[in-house]
Order: C-alpha cells, then sequence, then structure tokens
C-alpha cells in the first residue's frame, strides 16, 4: 500500500504534471481514450509514491558517503571550473591551498597567475587559472566584490542565467551549484542520471517512454515529473547510485538495493 497524501507544495505541481500526461500521449504511451482523468490521477499517484519509496532508499543507502560541498558556493565554483581540467578531487585539494594562502577571492582575482600556480600545490595549466580569474572579474564587476551571498535571495530562474553568464559555466554546472551548494530542489539531467532513472521505469503504469525525448529538453521535461520536494535527493543520490552499483555497460543488478523497484532488473533477470 502506497501513501497517497502530499505535501501541500506538491499538490500545485501534480495537477500540472497530470495536465501535462493528458497533453503528451507520445510520451506517456498508456494515455489513450479508454482511461479517464481519475483513473490518469490515480495512476499518476501510484508513479509519485513511487518515486519517494525510491528517494528513501537512496537516502538511506548514499547519505552518509555523500562529498558534501564547499559551505561557501564560490569555494564550489571556482573547484568545478578548475575540475574540468584537472579532476574533481584535485581541484577542490587547490581550492584548499588556494584560500589558505589567499584570505578571501578578491585577493585571488588580483594575484599573478605565478603566485596562483604555486598557491595551488598541483600542475594548474595557466590558462585556467586565466580562466578563474576572469570569472572572478565578473563577479566582483556585478556586486563590488568576490562573494555570491546576494545569490541566496534570488529566484532559481535568475540564479541559472546567472550563473550560465560567467565564463566557463555550464548550465548543468548552473544547476548543480544550485542544488548541491543553495539547497534549490534542481534535478540536473545529466547522462548518468537519466540513465538510472530510464533503467528504474518510473511511471511505468502511464507508459512513460523516455526515448522520444530530444536531449535538447530532456533537462524540463525529467525535471517536470519529478516531484518537487524530491528533485533534491534524486540529484544527489542518482548520481552515486550511477557510479558506484548501476553503470553504463555492466550494471551490478544482484547488489543494487533498487532491484525490486527496477524495470530492467525485472525485464532481463
Amino acid at each position: 500500500h502506497r501513501v497517497r497524501q502530499f505535501p501541500p507544495g506538491v499538490t500545485k505541481w501534480r495537477k500540472q504534471f497530470v495536465d501535462q500526461v493528458v497533453r503528451h500521449p507520445d510520451v506517456f504511451t498508456a494515455i489513450g481514450s479508454q482511461l479517464t482523468l481519475t483513473e490518469v490521477r490515480a495512476l499518476a499517484d501510484e508513479g509519485i509514491s513511487w518515486l519517494r519509496e525510491v528517494s528513501a532508499i537512496l537516502e538511506l543507502l548514499y547519505s552518509k558517503h555523500r562529498d558534501l560541498p564547499f559551505t561557501d558556493p564560490l569555494d564550489e565554483l571556482v573547484a568545478r571550473l578548475i575540475g574540468q581540467s584537472i579532476g574533481n578531487e584535485v581541484a577542490r585539494q587547490a581550492v584548499i591551498a588556494i584560500r589558505s594562502e589567499f584570505s578571501d577571492w578578491d585577493k585571488v582575482r588580483t594575484a599573478r597567475i605565478p603566485e596562483l600556480r604555486r598557491a595551488a600545490d598541483t600542475n594548474l595549466p595557466a590558462d585556467v587559472v586565466r580562466l578563474v580569474k576572469s570569472m572572478l572579474t565578473e563577479i566582483h564587476k556585478r556586486f563590488g566584490s568576490c562573494t555570491l551571498a546576494p545569490l541566496r535571495k534570488w529566484g532559481n530562474e535568475k540564479l541559472e542565467e546567472f550563473f550560465v553568464s560567467l565564463p566557463g559555466v555550464t548550465p548543468d554546472d548552473a544547476r548543480s551549484l544550485m542544488a548541491e551548494s543553495l539547497d534549490r530542489q534542481v534535478f540536473v539531467a545529466d547522462r548518468e542520471r537519466t540513465r538510472v532513472l530510464s533503467r528504474l521505469g518510473p511511471y511505468r503504469d502511464l507508459g512513460l517512454n523516455m526515448k522520444p525525448i530530444h536531449h535538447s529538453k530532456r533537462q524540463h521535461f525529467i525535471t517536470s515529473f519529478l516531484p518537487p520536494n524530491l528533485r533534491l535527493v534524486l540529484h544527489h543520490h542518482l548520481s552515486s547510485h550511477a557510479h558506484q552499483v548501476c553503470h553504463a555497460k555492466r550494471p551490478d543488478c544482484t547488489t543494487c538495493g533498487l532491484k525490486k523497484f527496477c524495470q530492467h532488473y525485472r525485464e532481463n533477470t
């Protein structure tokens, strides 16, 4: 038995989601003239409750082992920018090393490139340092100092628009920062998270088929069928599940904590 009561914030989204299901029979293939709106709502509620159970299991499996972001979102932003070149783990070490030598990012912005490369204590490419300094310059122009503190009061749309306006920041980077450093209810529909969701098979009773969804629309569409109160949990832990269990070529289905919920497992065992 699945609980059918939802938080108030989810109720408004639920109505929009049901409307979306009805409008897209090419994606929700079980929808047809034979189903009444009441039946569609019941199947949608079943799918929402299924996602809630999956989220709870993921939280149990991975919450204690998740790498926590820097408390300062600007530290995290710089680490992500550097990580595109030298890898995330080394990038985090570089940020810690830089911050131990420079008291704030304003001093980093005005420091010479050789100084920063030495402070990073890694073989940090000069062009990456230039990119970081360029990004810090843009932030300084906007706020008068190198800080992202004012962003905490902004809405999600304005936040994402600002982040992607910065040098080197992709839309996925922006959404990840919003989720992990600013605790926004955001889900990044990257290749790994999408792969796990597709295998699990959410809303299977509605016939959800994710294959027709063009990659350019994937972010909006997948986010639209995830309840707002579950997006952050799924964002955090589906990535961990993809790395540790649900590999691209050889998923470790026998040890998977979600196999009882997984359509791929049922169809291949």
